[in-house]
Formats: structure tokens, sequence, C-alpha cells
């Protein structure tokens, strides 16, 4: 295999670009002209992952610790499906990927999820160099509120203004 300064990486047989499926030393590998890597394809019925080596894995059932975009994330799949939605005290959104960052709901409210993918709830948070306050239910404050006997203000997106 040879690769660019890009971190692209070529396999070539006789003189010309592999393309499509490549099994090299007993691994399957895809190459489009370039090897796929970090990437979650559907295809057929199944969903591919391809690691940052270009490795294929066929997910099936199961929690899998995937990076994609240059950072990891946990995503669950069931019988080859990603989960979605609520499952198990987690949400999950695209692709099976377990939120650990914010997710809305229908009404466009926000939720804000630890790194472990636990929904914070009834507490103040600092995340991304401003302060939130979840409430019981894990919905984040927005507008006038009062905590306790001190009022405050938070911003349409949950962030606290004053």
């Amino acid at each position: 295999m040879d690769g660019n300064e890009e971190g692209e990486w070529y396999y070539q047989e006789n003189g010309n670009l592999v393309m499509g499926e490549k099994v090299i030393n007993g691994v399957e590998y895809y190459f489009a002209p370039t090897m796929r890597s970090e990437e979650i394809i559907r295809e057929n019925d199944s969903y591919i992952y391809y690691d940052e080596n270009g490795v294929k894995t066929i997910l099936k059932n199961g929690w899998y610790h995937m990076k994609q975009y240059r950072i990891y994330h946990w995503y669950y799949f069931v019988n080859g499906t990603p989960a979605s939605g609520w499952m198990n005290g987690y949400y999950f959104e695209w692709a099976g990927r377990m939120c650990d960052d914010f997710a809305y709901d229908a009404y466009g409210n926000a939720y804000m999820f630890d790194d472990n993918g636990h929904m914070i709830k009834n507490r103040w948070v600092f995340r991304w160099g401003d302060w939130y306050y979840a409430s019981s239910s894990g919905r984040l404050y927005t507008g006038e509120r009062t905590i306790g006997v001190v009022k405050y203000l938070f911003g349409e997106d949950g962030v606290w203004v004053k």
C-alpha cells in the first residue's frame, strides 16, 4: 500500500490501482480509489465500518467504539441495525451513535448527556466553556428561572446568561 500527505492510502496491483474490496494478508479492505477509513456505510442489508486502518467490520450486535471524523464515539447495534432513540437508558442518534453531548426533542427542547451517555439531571454543568442547568427531567433551562431562591437568565440554547 502507498500513502500520501493527506493520509489517503492506495493499493497497486500489477501497476494498476485496485478498486473495490481487496483481501490483503487475510484482512478485507475497500479502495475507491483511496482506501475507505473511519466510515460507516450501509451495504445491502448490512452496516459496515472501516476503521482508521481501513479494516472492514460487519456491525452485528452490541457496543462498538469507533472512530469517525477523527473522534471516537460509542455505537450500538441490534441484529445488525443501528440503535435509534431511547434504549436501556441511553439516547442514540444517527447510525447508532450514543449521544454524549446534546439532543433535542420534537419540540426543540435541549437535553445534555455526559461522556458516558447518561442524561444530566437536576444540576449545574460546565461544558464547552459555558454553564447550563438541567432540570429534574433533564431538559436544559431556558428563559428566566428560579433555582433555590436565586433568579437566573438562560439563553435559548440553555447557556446561563446572568
